[in-house]
């Protein structure tokens, strides 16, 4: 009976465990796995990449805010997939290329918020600038005209 009991037992851990285990199978590259999070810094290449753990021959596809990012126009010949590393690819990018990334494969979506750093453009003029605020990313200038 005991034997029963304890066969019984491990049979639901290995069907329980088996079920958990392919859960969770995409597993992006974060900055930030907390929030799920990728920084980019505009003019650069941003590089998502979403590893498949789980034995099989799947087919990964890439999204942006819900749709397939071969249908965002605004993406249109600026991207590049290099399925064989399970990449996404956007060379050149733009303040536009901010937004929610999803690697999908096999009915499981993994998200990737993907934010922009700004750096600011100086433009440098023959009159002399007043500082009117200063912190070590950025200087505010007033010009007088």
């Amino acid at each position: 009976m005991e034997a029963k009991f304890l066969a019984s037992v491990i049979s639901f851990l290995s069907i329980f465990l088996a079920i958990y285990a392919d859960t969770d199978f995409l597993v992006p590259n974060y900055d930030n796995a907390e929030h799920q999070l990728k920084v980019y810094e505009i003019r650069s290449p941003l590089v998502l990449s979403c590893n498949i753990t789980k034995a099989g021959d799947y087919v990964l596809k890439w999204e942006k805010n819900g749709t397939d990012v071969a249908k965002v126009k605004e993406l249109a010949g600026r991207y590049r997939i290099i399925a064989a590393e399970r990449k996404f690819i956007i060379d050149r990018t733009d303040v536009a290329d901010d937004g929610l990334y999803s690697c999908v494969a096999d009915d499981q979506k993994k998200e990737i918020n993907v934010v922009g750093k700004y750096n600011p453009i100086y433009i440098v003029t023959k009159n002399d600038p007043e500082i009117v605020n200063k912190t070590p990313d950025v200087i505010y200038l007033c010009q007088r005209f």
